[in-house]
């Protein structure tokens, strides 16, 4: 007897083609914000108060610290009452070589001390405005650094600040051999 004929299996063809296959690369990073900052003040002192705590939203203008007032304001009264007697002077100076009994270097000098008085009371008034930070936009407090009585010097972070708008980046650290299969373009899935 014949064995019976085994019934055909439809079957496509396709042309073949020789391609890498590269598992997909997984990597652990940071999310960070894209326009974050370390919000420092311009001049070291004493922290009097901290307003925000980490997570706190924030709007654009807001007071987030502020650093004991005493020596910034005692260095801008200092300023101003130096300002004050430059001006004096040189309005002295003026009228004495007026009247021809001084001379005109004096009222050069006069002149000299009233513009470095007024530089120094510009530098005094602005860094005793630099003694509160604010916040620089609408954003969130990502982490508080200090605490009041703290003493911190100048440009120390206070505070990190991300902005709302601009939106996240994930920092991710990869070794050599797979930074060269990444390309710009390329998908991302992000856990969290």
């Amino acid at each position: 007897k014949q064995p019976a004929a085994d019934a055909g299996v439809p079957v496509r063809t396709v042309a073949v083609r020789r391609e890498e296959a590269a598992p997909p690369l997984r990597a652990t990073g940071l999310l960070v914000g894209k326009e974050e900052a370390g919000l420092a003040f311009k001049i070291g002192g004493l922290v009097d108060r901290v307003l925000v705590d980490e997570g706190a939203s924030t709007r654009k203008g807001q007071v987030l610290a502020t650093l004991k007032q005493d020596e910034a304001a005692s260095q801008a009264v200092q300023a101003r009452r130096n300002f004050e007697k430059a001006a004096r002077d040189l309005e002295r100076a003026h009228h004495l070589h007026a009247q021809g009994v001084g001379p005109l270097e004096r009222v050069q000098d006069a002149q000299t001390a009233v513009d470095v008085a007024r530089a120094g009371l510009t530098m005094a008034s602005f860094n005793q405005e630099h003694a509160t930070i604010l916040a620089p936009d609408d954003g969130i407090v990502l982490a508080r650094l200090v605490e009041p009585n703290e003493m911190v010097q100048a440009g120390t972070p206070v505070l990190r600040f991300k902005s709302t708008d601009p939106g996240w980046i994930a920092r991710v650290g990869l070794p050599d051999r797979d930074v060269v299969r990444v390309h710009l373009g390329d998908p991302a899935e992000v856990r969290t």
